[in-house]
């Protein structure tokens, strides 16, 4: 599986927001996608980690292919510190409890 990650700094004061924007630009559509396994959006403070597990890198590609991010970045802008930063990953174990 492939794993991708990126990480968001937000102006002080910002990350609530910055959170509640992803979910509504992210995530509903990011779980609709082919190929998605799992989509997550970790916080603390005024950063936020979004973690996107995918069957394959293949998928996560076309997802970025949609042009959410452009729209999540645009929406983002006024509140974020820094531009934001990718990684890629290889999901060697991942499980969820049933």
């Amino acid at each position: 599986m492939f794993a991708s990650t990126m990480r968001y700094k937000f102006k002080e004061g910002s990350g609530a927001k910055g959170a509640q924007i992803w979910n509504e630009v992210v995530f509903d559509i990011g779980m609709e996608q082919e190929g998605v396994v799992s989509l997550q959006l970790l916080t603390k403070d005024d950063e936020a980690l979004a973690i996107g597990i995918w069957k394959d890198e293949k998928y996560a590609q076309a997802f970025m292919k949609t042009g959410v991010f452009i729209d999540l970045l645009n929406k983002l802008d006024a509140i974020l510190n820094e531009k934001p930063r990718a990684e890629r990953w290889e999901a060697k174990a991942f499980g969820t409890v049933r």
